[in-house]
């Protein structure tokens, strides 16, 4: 590994993974809805859907450093956060109850305990996994993780240890591997697994961007990869196998999860040793909108007939969901990222210290 310059044009890797990513749930999502024997596919061979969330949480681990440093200032991070993530947010949320008050089937159970106006409301907020409300659509328990996350980092930041990532990452992956075997092997329970993985994952990302801006060696990076490849088919093993999930339909087998959570990593890295070339355009747009793509896709796709041909379907299913994220991201993503630069703009002229300007870079959860 070398670390880069900064440049737009090579971190357009980045945009070439969240396509990746964002791919690999719609299809998931669609999978189990157009062929009989998807989830058995994908739960004992290959998940698509942890695929892609690890990539997704590689790539923000990644990105959100960049963000913040780049810009030197919290304030400006999180207006530009709050501006980039809750306007398309709420926008979902409305599409999902406006599906549901016409009828279309599946489209949520956030109303299945009784209290869909409270879990709607509490939804808007994005932290309803925090106080155990169900979610309006499936893939929001990701943004919850993201806040989360994004909360730890401002701390950091605060005390100015942020750029300890290496560290943190050590500790995240060592204290994971310890407690996802010990607890099993002693207390004859599992742990959630997947959520502490892709936590690890978003640590692990930071640590790989100070690989890419020269504060972390080549070897000191790949020590921890080599860590955590030897330690993720034990927690595996221990979670998956010895102790499998009381919910048989949710339950993943062993290969299914090390082979979804292993080429997440392959991909990244191979995306990242390669930055500075040239990536196939369609993936690299189709990055640009994965945030629409990723919210927008659940309900978009309960919309399209199941033909004979399922592939007719799948073929309509990504062509709605690129269509309508594309509109999305013109008429709503956009307008709501200069809607906060223009706001915080506006403290910069009332007195507050400008950040450092640098060129923009869109970051995506």
């Amino acid at each position: 590994m070398t670390h880069g310059n900064g440049t737009q044009e090579r971190l357009t890797f980045l945009d070439f993974l969240r396509g990746i990513a964002a791919l690999a749930v719609c299809f998931e999502h669609a999978g189990y809805r157009l062929w009989p024997h998807f989830r058995e596919l994908t739960h004992t061979y290959f998940s698509f859907g942890k695929f892609g969330v690890t990539t997704f949480f590689l790539t923000s681990g990644f990105v959100i450093p960049y963000s913040l440093e780049r810009g030197n200032s919290l304030g400006r991070f999180w207006v530009s956060r709050f501006f980039r993530l809750y306007p398309l947010y709420w926008f979902s949320i409305l599409v999902t109850v406006i599906f549901l008050c016409f009828g279309v089937a599946g489209v949520t159970d956030a109303g299945s305990d009784g209290h869909l106006v409270r879990n709607v409301l509490i939804n808007l907020t994005m932290f309803q996994e925090f106080v155990g409300v169900r979610n309006v659509l499936g893939p929001y328990y990701t943004l919850a993780m993201e806040m989360a996350f994004y909360i730890g980092f401002s701390i950091l930041f605060l005390q100015k240890m942020n750029r300890r990532s290496l560290l943190i990452a050590w500790l995240a992956s060592t204290g994971l591997a310890a407690l996802a075997i010990l607890v099993p092997l002693a207390f004859d329970r599992r742990v959630p697994l997947a959520g502490l993985f892709y936590f690890m994952c978003l640590a692990v990302g930071t640590a790989i961007y100070r690989n890419f801006t020269g504060e972390a060696s080549d070897k000191s990076v790949f020590a921890l990869l080599g860590f955590i490849a030897l330690s993720t088919p034990v927690e595996i093993y221990c979670n998956y196998v010895l102790i499998k999930k009381a919910d048989p339909l949710e339950h993943y087998a062993f290969c299914a999860v090390l082979a979804s959570w292993s080429t997440a990593y392959v991909v990244f890295l191979a995306a990242y040793l390669l930055k500075a070339h040239r990536f196939p355009r369609i993936f690299v747009g189709l990055g640009t909108i994965s945030y629409s793509v990723y919210l927008l896709h659940p309900p978009l796709q309960l919309v399209v007939p199941v033909w004979p041909n399922p592939i007719y379907s799948l073929l309509a299913m990504l062509g709605l969901t690129i269509a309508v994220s594309s509109c999305a991201y013109r008429f709503i993503e956009q307008p709501g990222i200069a809607l906060g630069r223009r706001i915080y703009a506006h403290f910069k002229v009332a007195g507050v210290r400008p950040p450092i300007r640098v060129q923009a870079v869109e970051e995506a959860p």
